[in-house]
């Protein structure tokens, strides 16, 4: 007993956590148990109820809201009905028109491959090499004299420039000599 007495003491708080637990949910259980029967008795009652009722009346409904909603459903029918038969038509007469077009451009493949290079040849056959050859050499000169005069006219610039510059050069030297000779002279 020592052994019990010691492990009730040591886990005293955890037991009385449990058991109140395992209480309140017993309790809870208990409740729900019996808010389903009492849901299920009412249910029962009502359906009993609605049954008796439902069998007593009789309800007429009037032969224009009967036509009218008869009359919208068969509206609302053939509008589907059209719709899907005309999606199907559309993709058939594509696929036919497909089927038709490949049909035929396979059939005028080997006419037109033919006539296309029967005329490829006889236009070939036309050229004149050597005019072709001297109009290749005219326009390969008159590009390469372009090419030419523009490198010409550069180089004649830059020798200018630098004639130009030579001038000075002589000229300073020139102005140098004749200023000594002519302090020398009026020194003497």
């Amino acid at each position: 007993m020592g052994k019990v007495r010691e492990f009730y003491k040591k886990h005293e708080g955890q037991i009385w956590f449990a058991g109140c637990c395992l209480v309140f949910g017993g309790i809870a259980i208990g409740s729900v148990y019996r808010s389903n029967q009492k849901v299920n008795k009412l249910e029962a009652l009502l359906d009993r109820t609605v049954n008796n009722i439902s069998s007593d009346i009789h309800v007429q409904v009037p032969q224009a809201i009967v036509n009218e909603a008869i009359e919208r459903a068969v509206t609302r029918q053939v509008d589907y009905t059209i719709k899907a038969v005309a999606g199907n038509i559309a993709d058939k007469v594509r696929t036919d028109i497909r089927g038709k077009v490949a049909t035929i451009v396979d059939e005028a493949y080997p006419n037109v491959k033919a006539s296309v290079f029967d005329e490829v040849k006889r236009q070939i056959a036309g050229i004149d090499i050597m005019d072709l050859k001297r109009e290749i050499k005219n326009e390969a000169k008159e590009k390469m004299m372009e090419k030419f005069e523009g490198d010409l006219e550069s180089l004649l610039s830059e020798f200018n420039q630098n004639l130009t510059n030579v001038s000075k050069i002589y000229n300073s030297i020139a102005e140098n000599i004749t200023k000594k000779n002519e302090t020398v002279v009026k020194i003497g």
